[in-house]
């Protein structure tokens, strides 16, 4: 998202198009703190590098998206 609609504090985002009905976006906003603890729970066990945390936002907008039906 835009630099304007970034709520403060958050760092990592993710977006994802909606294409319903009624379209919209969703989009997440997460400080890196959040997600680490977040993605720490998902995959345990696992290297938390920037592009797995990535990909873990990722994931938990897709889910979101997915249940928002």
């Amino acid at each position: 998202p835009s630099g304007e609609s970034r709520p403060l504090g958050a760092e990592v985002f993710a977006e994802i198009d909606l294409r319903r009905a009624v379209p919209g976006t969703l989009v997440l906003a997460f400080p890196w703190g959040t997600l680490t603890a977040l993605a720490g729970r998902y995959l345990p066990g696992e290297e938390l590098t920037e592009e797995i945390l990535e990909d873990t936002a990722g994931e938990l907008a897709n889910v979101i998206a997915g249940q928002s039906k």
